[in-house]
């Protein structure tokens, strides 16, 4: 057997309607605590290069994010209409949008997942990290993120 592509789950990407309520929540019915704030805004420079479906896109979103143990617990309140997070919102509601895998060749595994046909639905970078987003929704039953770069620093903390 080859070795794995991934080496861990890194993030449970959750879409929200409202960060701020999500977290109250999380915070009030398990205890979570400690939210890290940071805001996209791709008009003003805060995230660059977002696309969705191979289109250049302006996304607006609140991201709340904690860890819970070595997981990344990620709330994501779209502030657009047109970003694959809003996207999601409106055809789906609330829910799990994506799990983020960590991969030590990020090109060797985005190339893994082009060359066997699955489709790229979304990416883009904030601060010193960069995404890609695929639909791995059939096969895997969540879209795959795979990211490389420095960990964010958060705007606010919560």
């Amino acid at each position: 057997m080859s070795e794995p592509y991934v080496n861990a789950v890194i993030q449970v990407g959750i879409v929200v309607r409202s960060a701020d309520e999500a977290v109250h929540h999380y915070s009030n019915l398990l205890g979570i605590d400690d939210w890290n704030i940071n805001y996209v805004d791709t008009d003003t420079g805060k995230g660059r290069n977002f696309r969705v479906g191979g289109e250049n896109v302006s996304v607006k979103a609140k991201i709340a994010w904690t860890n819970v143990g070595d997981i990344e617990l990620e709330l994501i309140e779209p502030q657009d209409d047109n970003s694959i997070y809003a996207n999601y919102l409106r055809s789906n509601g609330p829910g799990v949008h994506h799990l983020m895998f960590g991969t030590s060749d990020y090109q060797n595994t985005v190339d893994n997942m082009r060359q066997n046909g699955v489709k790229n639905i979304a990416s883009g970078e904030l601060q010193k990290t960069r995404f890609q987003l695929f639909d791995t929704i059939d096969m895997l039953g969540t879209i795959s993120e795979f990211a490389e770069g420095d960990a964010l620093t958060p705007d606010t903390k919560k």
